[in-house]
């Protein structure tokens, strides 16, 4: 089963690697791990339900989400401590993804600011056909994989044809705006142990609909309790939630309101990332009014002052298991650490040097994708 992915009885995805170690998905968290190798048997056999010697520390992060009662502090993704890692280095790092991204659709009902996938929504484009996308995905050995877009719901049938490939052989995450809901496809989430990632960026109606903005304006006064509604349907249903946030000059104030209310609304976790430049050219000048919202006076300045504030965010507040936190430090330079593949089926990444997506062979995924990165975009820094 070597660098294989296999699904353990506990719900939870396991990939192994010789000269690495494990990296693990649980569905129930949204959260992944990477175990060290001397370890890996342990935490194999754990989450098999069968006997081991699991040192309490990984296994209170494995059943984040499973047990209720934990209530311990996430201090680090690289389990059982960052320096049991020491023999991590360029070589080491299985060259396998993680994470894929799959841009199953390009077309969105939203007009986010900030969108990195401005340059293939509502563009004109070849659509691949999703079953043979999906298969092509599995061919790569990812952990887990993203369902995004656009907003992936909007594509229902191709939804439905790749979780007939994808499911219960990888990880899930459906990304969404969270405007949209399917009763059929929350069945189908429930039935591959999926997690659904939901875009939000404030509590606040006013500020959330000036960072993304509905394409029908005047539909914006409903948009926050729709989302807050189906974000309650999905916990009905016993499917856990993350919310995606993006910080701005508009929202960076409203961290501390969405640390403190959203555990309200029964979620499991919170994932933050700094604002990049949109590829849409069409959007660079809205881009430009957001990030200079309030006292920035450029686009150097505004940024400075987001990273600022995210820093000094994050020193005061921290990820518990019952509510997970994870800071994605996404910066332009760090653009080319995510492997996507647009709809067409072509996969790609974020080019570091200009706005815009750059083709990646699938036999060759990390010439042009940054290994490192990749890493510690999912597990946070290594050393």
């Amino acid at each position: 089963m070597e660098n294989k992915v296999i699904k353990t009885k506990k719900g939870i995805f396991i990939k192994t690697d010789k000269k690495f170690g494990a990296i693990v998905f649980s569905p129930y968290s949204g959260l992944f791990f990477a175990i060290s190798r001397e370890y890996v048997t342990d935490t194999i056999s754990y989450c098999e339900n069968k006997k081991n010697k699991l040192p309490d520390k990984i296994a209170k992060n494995l059943n984040i989400g499973i047990v209720k009662d934990k209530n311990f502090e996430i201090k680090s993704h690289w389990l059982p401590e960052n320096n049991a890692f020491s023999y991590i280095d360029d070589s080491t790092l299985p060259n396998s993804p993680i994470v894929i991204n799959w841009l199953i659709s390009n077309n969105c009902c939203f007009s986010c600011n900030y969108c990195y996938a401005g340059d293939v929504i509502d563009k004109p484009t070849e659509m691949a056909d999703a079953t043979e996308i999906a298969q092509k995905i599995m061919e790569t050995n990812p952990l887990a994989v993203v369902f995004s877009g656009g907003e992936p719901l909007r594509e229902k049938q191709k939804i439905i044809e790749g979780l007939n490939v994808l499911g219960n052989k990888v990880g899930i995450i459906i990304d969404t705006n969270g405007y949209h809901y399917d009763n059929d496809l929350a069945k189908l989430f429930q039935k591959y142990n999926a997690i659904v990632r939901v875009s939000l960026d404030s509590l606040h109606s006013e500020l959330n609909s000036k960072i993304r903005p509905l394409k029908n304006k005047k539909s914006n006064t409903n948009v926050l309790n729709t989302i807050v509604t189906n974000i309650t349907k999905y916990r009905e249903m016993k499917i856990p939630v993350l919310i995606h946030t993006v910080v701005s000059s508009v929202n960076k104030n409203s961290l501390y309101d969405l640390y403190d209310k959203l555990p309200t609304l029964g979620v499991n976790g919170w994932r933050l990332f700094s604002v990049i430049n949109p590829n849409d050219e069409s959007k660079q000048e809205q881009f430009k009014k957001l990030m200079t919202f309030g006292k920035a006076k450029n686009m150097d300045d505004a940024q400075q002052e987001i990273q600022k504030e995210i820093e000094f965010f994050s020193n005061k507040h921290i990820s518990k298991s019952n509510f997970s936190l994870q800071i994605v430090h996404s910066t332009d330079s760090q653009k080319n650490s995510v492997i996507l593949v647009l709809p067409s089926g072509q996969f790609a990444t974020e080019s570091r040097l200009k706005n815009e997506k750059i083709k990646i062979s699938i036999e060759s995924i990390f010439n042009k994708v940054d290994l490192v990165g990749h890493y510690e975009r999912y597990l946070g820094i290594i050393k």
